[in-house]
Protein backbone atom coordinates (compact mmCIF):
# COMPACT_ATOMS: atom_id res chain seq x y z
CA UNK A 1 0.00 0.00 0.00
CA UNK A 2 1.30 3.46 -0.94
CA UNK A 3 0.53 6.91 0.40
CA UNK A 4 -0.34 9.21 -2.50
CA UNK A 5 -0.64 12.98 -2.22
CA UNK A 6 -2.42 14.94 -4.96
CA UNK A 7 -2.03 18.71 -5.36
CA UNK A 8 -4.78 20.52 -7.25
CA UNK A 9 -6.55 23.88 -7.61
CA UNK A 10 -10.08 25.10 -8.19
CA UNK A 11 -10.09 25.43 -11.96
CA UNK A 12 -13.12 23.44 -13.10
CA UNK A 13 -12.36 20.52 -15.41
CA UNK A 14 -8.87 19.94 -14.02
CA UNK A 15 -10.38 18.36 -10.89
CA UNK A 16 -12.25 15.44 -12.48
CA UNK A 17 -9.06 13.42 -13.20
CA UNK A 18 -8.01 13.83 -9.56
CA UNK A 19 -11.40 12.60 -8.37
CA UNK A 20 -11.63 9.58 -10.65
CA UNK A 21 -8.00 8.48 -10.43
CA UNK A 22 -7.99 9.12 -6.70
CA UNK A 23 -11.06 6.94 -6.21
CA UNK A 24 -9.51 4.18 -8.31
CA UNK A 25 -6.41 4.26 -6.12
CA UNK A 26 -8.62 4.09 -3.04
CA UNK A 27 -10.31 0.99 -4.48
CA UNK A 28 -6.83 -0.51 -4.72
CA UNK A 29 -6.35 0.08 -0.98
CA UNK A 30 -3.88 2.96 -1.25
CA UNK A 31 -3.98 5.97 1.07
CA UNK A 32 -5.04 9.02 -0.92
CA UNK A 33 -4.87 12.61 0.29
CA UNK A 34 -5.75 15.64 -1.83
CA UNK A 35 -4.32 19.10 -1.06
CA UNK A 36 -5.58 22.37 -2.48
CA UNK A 37 -7.83 25.35 -1.80
CA UNK A 38 -10.64 25.64 0.72
CA UNK A 39 -13.19 26.21 -2.05
CA UNK A 40 -12.48 22.66 -3.26
CA UNK A 41 -13.03 20.93 0.06
CA UNK A 42 -16.78 20.22 -0.33
CA UNK A 43 -16.33 18.57 -3.72
CA UNK A 44 -13.61 16.17 -2.64
CA UNK A 45 -15.15 15.38 0.72
CA UNK A 46 -18.48 14.65 -1.00
CA UNK A 47 -16.92 11.81 -3.01
CA UNK A 48 -15.10 10.37 -0.01
CA UNK A 49 -11.57 11.60 -0.63
CA UNK A 50 -9.56 13.05 2.24
CA UNK A 51 -8.70 16.70 1.63
CA UNK A 52 -6.38 19.18 3.33
CA UNK A 53 -6.30 22.94 2.76
CA UNK A 54 -2.86 24.36 2.02
CA UNK A 55 -1.76 26.30 5.10
CA UNK A 56 -0.60 29.66 3.74
CA UNK A 57 -2.14 29.73 0.27
CA UNK A 58 -5.28 27.63 0.56
CA UNK A 59 -7.79 30.33 1.53
CA UNK A 60 -7.58 32.06 -1.83
CA UNK A 61 -10.95 32.83 -3.41
CA UNK A 62 -11.62 34.27 -6.85
CA UNK A 63 -15.04 35.86 -7.27
CA UNK A 64 -14.44 38.47 -9.97
CA UNK A 65 -15.53 37.30 -13.42
CA UNK A 66 -12.55 36.80 -15.69
CA UNK A 67 -10.11 35.98 -12.91
CA UNK A 68 -8.12 33.52 -15.04
CA UNK A 69 -6.63 36.41 -17.01
CA UNK A 70 -5.67 38.54 -13.99
CA UNK A 71 -2.14 38.93 -12.59
CA UNK A 72 -3.43 37.60 -9.26
CA UNK A 73 -4.17 34.22 -10.80
CA UNK A 74 -0.64 33.82 -12.07
CA UNK A 75 0.89 35.11 -8.84
CA UNK A 76 -1.32 33.20 -6.39
CA UNK A 77 -2.08 29.96 -8.23
CA UNK A 78 0.44 29.20 -10.95
CA UNK A 79 3.52 30.81 -9.38
CA UNK A 80 2.83 31.31 -5.69
CA UNK A 81 6.06 31.32 -3.60
CA UNK A 82 3.97 30.31 -0.56
CA UNK A 83 3.52 26.91 -2.21
CA UNK A 84 7.18 26.21 -1.56
CA UNK A 85 6.76 26.30 2.21
CA UNK A 86 3.21 24.88 2.19
CA UNK A 87 4.38 21.80 0.31
CA UNK A 88 7.51 21.37 2.39
CA UNK A 89 5.41 21.39 5.57
CA UNK A 90 2.84 18.96 4.20
CA UNK A 91 5.42 16.54 2.82
CA UNK A 92 7.23 16.54 6.17
CA UNK A 93 3.97 15.87 8.03
CA UNK A 94 2.45 13.27 5.71
CA UNK A 95 5.57 11.58 4.29
CA UNK A 96 3.91 10.53 1.00
CA UNK A 97 5.43 7.92 -1.28
CA UNK A 98 4.52 9.92 -4.37
CA UNK A 99 3.14 13.38 -5.11
CA UNK A 100 0.86 13.89 -8.12
CA UNK A 101 0.85 17.57 -9.06
CA UNK A 102 -1.46 19.57 -11.32
CA UNK A 103 0.73 20.75 -14.18
CA UNK A 104 -0.16 24.43 -13.66
CA UNK A 105 1.01 24.54 -10.04
CA UNK A 106 4.61 25.50 -10.77
CA UNK A 107 5.38 26.43 -7.17
CA UNK A 108 4.22 23.02 -6.01
CA UNK A 109 6.21 21.32 -8.75
CA UNK A 110 9.36 23.10 -7.60
CA UNK A 111 8.73 22.24 -3.95
CA UNK A 112 8.12 18.57 -4.68
CA UNK A 113 11.27 18.39 -6.79
CA UNK A 114 13.19 20.04 -3.95
CA UNK A 115 11.80 17.48 -1.48
CA UNK A 116 13.23 14.64 -3.54
CA UNK A 117 10.17 12.38 -3.29
CA UNK A 118 8.54 10.37 -6.07
CA UNK A 119 6.57 12.72 -8.30
CA UNK A 120 4.32 12.74 -11.30
CA UNK A 121 2.73 15.68 -13.11
CA UNK A 122 -0.94 15.49 -14.04
CA UNK A 123 -1.51 17.24 -17.38
CA UNK A 124 -5.25 17.68 -17.86
CA UNK A 125 -5.25 18.85 -21.48
CA UNK A 126 -3.25 18.38 -24.66
CA UNK A 127 0.19 19.65 -23.54
CA UNK A 128 1.05 21.09 -26.93
CA UNK A 129 -1.99 23.37 -26.66
CA UNK A 130 -0.86 25.00 -23.41
CA UNK A 131 1.00 27.90 -24.98
CA UNK A 132 -1.25 28.02 -28.02
CA UNK A 133 -0.27 28.14 -31.66
CA UNK A 134 0.70 30.82 -34.12
CA UNK A 135 3.32 33.58 -34.04
CA UNK A 136 2.72 34.55 -30.41
CA UNK A 137 3.10 31.05 -28.96
CA UNK A 138 6.90 31.36 -28.61
CA UNK A 139 6.52 34.59 -26.64
CA UNK A 140 3.95 32.98 -24.33
CA UNK A 141 6.26 30.02 -23.76
CA UNK A 142 9.16 32.38 -22.96
CA UNK A 143 7.08 34.28 -20.38
CA UNK A 144 6.05 31.00 -18.81
CA UNK A 145 9.66 29.83 -18.52
CA UNK A 146 10.63 33.17 -16.93
CA UNK A 147 7.90 32.74 -14.32
CA UNK A 148 8.90 29.14 -13.63
CA UNK A 149 12.57 30.01 -13.25
CA UNK A 150 11.72 32.74 -10.76
CA UNK A 151 10.22 30.08 -8.49
CA UNK A 152 13.04 27.65 -9.12
CA UNK A 153 15.51 30.30 -8.11
CA UNK A 154 13.76 30.80 -4.78
CA UNK A 155 13.80 27.03 -4.28
CA UNK A 156 17.51 26.93 -5.17
CA UNK A 157 16.86 24.68 -8.17
CA UNK A 158 18.64 25.05 -11.51
CA UNK A 159 16.83 27.02 -14.23
CA UNK A 160 14.97 25.27 -17.01
CA UNK A 161 14.71 26.02 -20.70
CA UNK A 162 11.15 24.71 -21.07
CA UNK A 163 8.04 24.27 -18.95
CA UNK A 164 7.78 20.79 -20.52
CA UNK A 165 10.99 19.76 -18.76
CA UNK A 166 9.67 20.93 -15.39
CA UNK A 167 6.74 18.54 -15.71
CA UNK A 168 9.12 15.59 -15.88
CA UNK A 169 7.33 12.25 -15.83
CA UNK A 170 3.70 13.00 -16.54
CA UNK A 171 0.28 11.47 -17.01
CA UNK A 172 -1.60 13.22 -19.82
CA UNK A 173 -5.38 12.90 -19.73
CA UNK A 174 -5.76 13.48 -23.45
CA UNK A 175 -4.95 11.89 -26.80
CA UNK A 176 -1.97 12.74 -28.98
CA UNK A 177 -4.25 13.75 -31.84
CA UNK A 178 -5.43 16.85 -29.95
CA UNK A 179 -1.92 18.27 -29.73
CA UNK A 180 -1.10 20.84 -32.45
CA UNK A 181 0.37 19.31 -35.58
CA UNK A 182 4.14 19.02 -35.25
CA UNK A 183 4.22 18.96 -31.44
CA UNK A 184 6.76 16.41 -30.22
CA UNK A 185 6.04 15.46 -26.60
CA UNK A 186 8.80 14.29 -24.28
CA UNK A 187 9.12 10.53 -23.96
CA UNK A 188 8.28 10.80 -20.25
CA UNK A 189 4.71 11.86 -21.08
CA UNK A 190 2.21 8.99 -20.89
CA UNK A 191 -1.06 9.69 -22.73
CA UNK A 192 -3.85 7.77 -21.01
CA UNK A 193 -6.84 9.41 -22.69
CA UNK A 194 -9.49 11.68 -21.17
CA UNK A 195 -10.77 10.85 -17.71
CA UNK A 196 -14.55 10.89 -18.05
CA UNK A 197 -17.47 11.29 -15.67
CA UNK A 198 -18.90 7.99 -14.50
CA UNK A 199 -22.52 9.08 -14.21
CA UNK A 200 -24.39 7.51 -17.10
CA UNK A 201 -28.02 8.28 -16.29
CA UNK A 202 -29.88 11.57 -16.01
CA UNK A 203 -33.52 12.28 -16.92
CA UNK A 204 -33.61 14.14 -20.21
CA UNK A 205 -36.23 16.92 -20.06
CA UNK A 206 -38.05 16.08 -23.31
CA UNK A 207 -40.20 13.10 -22.47
CA UNK A 208 -43.41 13.26 -24.43
CA UNK A 209 -41.97 15.87 -26.81
CA UNK A 210 -41.54 15.16 -30.51
CA UNK A 211 -38.15 13.55 -31.04
CA UNK A 212 -35.56 16.01 -32.35
CA UNK A 213 -31.76 16.05 -32.38
CA UNK A 214 -30.20 17.16 -29.10
CA UNK A 215 -27.64 19.96 -28.87
CA UNK A 216 -25.63 20.26 -25.66
CA UNK A 217 -24.36 23.77 -24.90
CA UNK A 218 -21.66 24.32 -22.25
CA UNK A 219 -19.57 27.49 -22.16
CA UNK A 220 -17.50 26.81 -19.00
CA UNK A 221 -18.47 25.65 -15.54
CA UNK A 222 -16.89 28.71 -13.88
CA UNK A 223 -16.66 32.47 -14.35
CA UNK A 224 -12.89 32.21 -14.83
CA UNK A 225 -13.07 33.68 -18.32
CA UNK A 226 -15.63 36.35 -17.60
CA UNK A 227 -19.39 36.39 -17.68
CA UNK A 228 -20.83 34.03 -20.28
CA UNK A 229 -24.24 35.72 -20.47
CA UNK A 230 -24.00 37.58 -23.78
CA UNK A 231 -22.26 34.71 -25.54
CA UNK A 232 -24.80 32.24 -24.23
CA UNK A 233 -27.65 34.47 -25.37
CA UNK A 234 -26.14 34.54 -28.87
CA UNK A 235 -26.08 30.74 -28.89
CA UNK A 236 -29.70 30.52 -27.72
CA UNK A 237 -30.77 33.02 -30.39
CA UNK A 238 -28.92 31.01 -33.03
CA UNK A 239 -30.66 27.76 -32.07
CA UNK A 240 -34.12 29.18 -31.37
CA UNK A 241 -35.66 28.41 -34.76
CA UNK A 242 -33.78 25.22 -35.55
CA UNK A 243 -35.43 21.78 -35.15
CA UNK A 244 -33.41 20.90 -32.05
CA UNK A 245 -33.88 20.14 -28.39
CA UNK A 246 -31.28 22.31 -26.67
CA UNK A 247 -29.83 21.62 -23.23
CA UNK A 248 -27.64 24.34 -21.72
CA UNK A 249 -25.52 23.72 -18.63
CA UNK A 250 -24.58 27.08 -17.11
CA UNK A 251 -23.68 26.85 -13.41
CA UNK A 252 -21.99 30.26 -13.34
CA UNK A 253 -24.63 32.25 -15.25
CA UNK A 254 -27.62 34.16 -13.89
CA UNK A 255 -30.29 32.30 -15.84
CA UNK A 256 -32.88 34.92 -14.98
CA UNK A 257 -31.34 37.44 -17.39
CA UNK A 258 -31.47 35.07 -20.37
CA UNK A 259 -34.24 34.96 -22.95
CA UNK A 260 -34.70 31.21 -23.32
CA UNK A 261 -36.52 29.98 -26.46
CA UNK A 262 -39.16 27.23 -26.25
CA UNK A 263 -36.81 24.55 -27.61
CA UNK A 264 -34.19 25.10 -24.90
CA UNK A 265 -33.75 24.10 -21.27
CA UNK A 266 -31.13 25.83 -19.09
CA UNK A 267 -29.86 24.06 -15.99
CA UNK A 268 -27.09 24.69 -13.51
CA UNK A 269 -25.72 21.19 -13.72
CA UNK A 270 -26.17 18.05 -15.76
CA UNK A 271 -23.67 15.22 -16.23
CA UNK A 272 -22.36 15.50 -19.77
CA UNK A 273 -21.52 11.81 -19.74
CA UNK A 274 -25.23 11.02 -19.53
CA UNK A 275 -26.30 13.49 -22.23
CA UNK A 276 -23.66 13.28 -24.93
CA UNK A 277 -24.44 9.68 -26.00
CA UNK A 278 -27.84 11.05 -27.10
CA UNK A 279 -26.57 14.30 -28.63
CA UNK A 280 -26.09 15.24 -32.27
CA UNK A 281 -23.96 18.29 -31.53
CA UNK A 282 -22.05 20.06 -28.76
CA UNK A 283 -21.33 23.79 -28.54
CA UNK A 284 -18.58 24.65 -26.08
CA UNK A 285 -15.82 27.07 -25.16
CA UNK A 286 -13.23 24.55 -26.27
CA UNK A 287 -12.28 23.53 -22.76
CA UNK A 288 -10.55 20.17 -22.84
CA UNK A 289 -12.97 18.41 -20.50
CA UNK A 290 -16.15 19.17 -22.45
CA UNK A 291 -14.43 18.73 -25.80
CA UNK A 292 -12.94 15.36 -24.88
CA UNK A 293 -16.24 14.15 -23.46
CA UNK A 294 -17.99 15.02 -26.73
CA UNK A 295 -15.37 13.22 -28.80
CA UNK A 296 -15.58 10.20 -26.50
CA UNK A 297 -19.21 9.93 -27.61
CA UNK A 298 -18.43 10.65 -31.26
CA UNK A 299 -20.19 14.03 -31.12
CA UNK A 300 -18.93 16.90 -33.32
CA UNK A 301 -18.34 20.23 -31.58
CA UNK A 302 -18.64 23.89 -32.44
CA UNK A 303 -15.99 25.65 -30.35
CA UNK A 304 -16.15 29.29 -29.25
CA UNK A 305 -12.86 29.50 -27.34
CA UNK A 306 -11.89 32.17 -24.88
CA UNK A 307 -8.75 33.88 -26.22
CA UNK A 308 -6.39 32.37 -23.67
CA UNK A 309 -4.84 29.15 -22.46
CA UNK A 310 -5.32 25.94 -24.39
CA UNK A 311 -8.77 26.70 -25.78
CA UNK A 312 -7.86 28.42 -29.10
CA UNK A 313 -5.37 25.70 -29.97
CA UNK A 314 -7.82 22.91 -29.10
CA UNK A 315 -10.59 24.54 -31.11
CA UNK A 316 -8.32 24.97 -34.10
CA UNK A 317 -7.13 21.39 -33.86
CA UNK A 318 -10.67 19.99 -33.79
CA UNK A 319 -11.45 21.97 -36.93
CA UNK A 320 -8.25 20.69 -38.59
CA UNK A 321 -9.30 17.13 -37.78
CA UNK A 322 -12.73 17.72 -39.31
CA UNK A 323 -14.61 17.00 -36.08
CA UNK A 324 -16.06 20.48 -35.63
CA UNK A 325 -15.86 24.17 -36.40
CA UNK A 326 -13.93 26.87 -34.55
CA UNK A 327 -15.62 30.27 -34.19
CA UNK A 328 -14.64 33.49 -32.47
CA UNK A 329 -15.77 33.75 -28.86
CA UNK A 330 -18.01 36.71 -29.80
CA UNK A 331 -19.47 35.14 -32.95
CA UNK A 332 -22.89 36.47 -33.93
CA UNK A 333 -26.06 34.42 -33.71
CA UNK A 334 -26.17 34.25 -37.52
CA UNK A 335 -22.61 32.88 -37.67
CA UNK A 336 -23.35 30.31 -34.99
CA UNK A 337 -26.54 29.23 -36.75
CA UNK A 338 -24.71 28.76 -40.04
CA UNK A 339 -22.09 26.62 -38.31
CA UNK A 340 -24.76 24.46 -36.66
CA UNK A 341 -26.56 23.94 -39.97
CA UNK A 342 -23.24 23.01 -41.61
CA UNK A 343 -22.25 20.48 -38.94
CA UNK A 344 -25.66 18.82 -38.74
CA UNK A 345 -26.06 18.75 -42.49
CA UNK A 346 -22.66 17.28 -43.33
CA UNK A 347 -22.01 13.77 -42.01
CA UNK A 348 -18.24 14.20 -42.37
CA UNK A 349 -18.10 16.02 -39.03
CA UNK A 350 -19.71 13.15 -37.14
CA UNK A 351 -17.58 10.64 -39.05
CA UNK A 352 -14.42 12.49 -37.98
CA UNK A 353 -15.62 12.69 -34.37
CA UNK A 354 -16.30 8.97 -34.39
CA UNK A 355 -12.81 8.25 -35.70
CA UNK A 356 -11.41 10.14 -32.73
CA UNK A 357 -13.82 8.30 -30.43
CA UNK A 358 -12.12 5.04 -31.41
CA UNK A 359 -8.83 6.39 -30.03
CA UNK A 360 -10.19 7.18 -26.57
CA UNK A 361 -9.75 4.62 -23.82
CA UNK A 362 -12.70 4.81 -21.46
CA UNK A 363 -10.64 3.23 -18.66
CA UNK A 364 -8.27 6.18 -18.37
CA UNK A 365 -8.78 6.36 -14.60
CA UNK A 366 -7.35 2.85 -14.28
CA UNK A 367 -4.44 3.62 -16.58
CA UNK A 368 -3.69 6.73 -14.55
CA UNK A 369 -3.71 4.70 -11.35
CA UNK A 370 -1.33 2.20 -12.97
CA UNK A 371 1.14 4.99 -13.78
CA UNK A 372 1.01 6.37 -10.24
CA UNK A 373 1.56 2.90 -8.79
CA UNK A 374 4.60 2.48 -11.01
CA UNK A 375 6.16 5.62 -9.50
CA UNK A 376 5.15 4.64 -5.96
CA UNK A 377 6.14 0.95 -6.21
CA UNK A 378 9.65 1.29 -4.71
CA UNK A 379 8.06 2.73 -1.56
CA UNK A 380 5.03 0.45 -1.16
CA UNK A 381 4.74 -1.37 2.16
CA UNK A 382 2.67 -4.19 0.66
CA UNK A 383 2.28 -5.57 -2.87
CA UNK A 384 -0.61 -4.37 -5.03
Amino acid sequence: MAKILFFTWDGGGNQLPVVEIGLELRRRQHQVLVAGFRTQLPRFRSVGLDFVVLGRSGDLTFSEAGWASTPAFFQLVMANPDHLSDVADLVAAERPDVAVVDCLLYGVLAAVEKAGIGRLSLIHTAPGAMTGTGPSSAARAARLVEMVNGLRGIAELPPTNSHLDVWGRAVVTSIRELDPAGFDPPSAFKYIGPVLERQRSWPLPWRGVARKPIALVSLSSTNAYGTQTSRLQSVLNALAELPLNVLVTAPSVDVGVLVVPPNAVVTGFAPHSAILPHAALAISHGGHGTLAAALASGVPTICMPNPMGDQPALAGRVEELGAGIALDSDASAATIKNAVVEVLGNSSYRDAARRLMQLIDTDANRRGADEIEAVASPHMTAPV
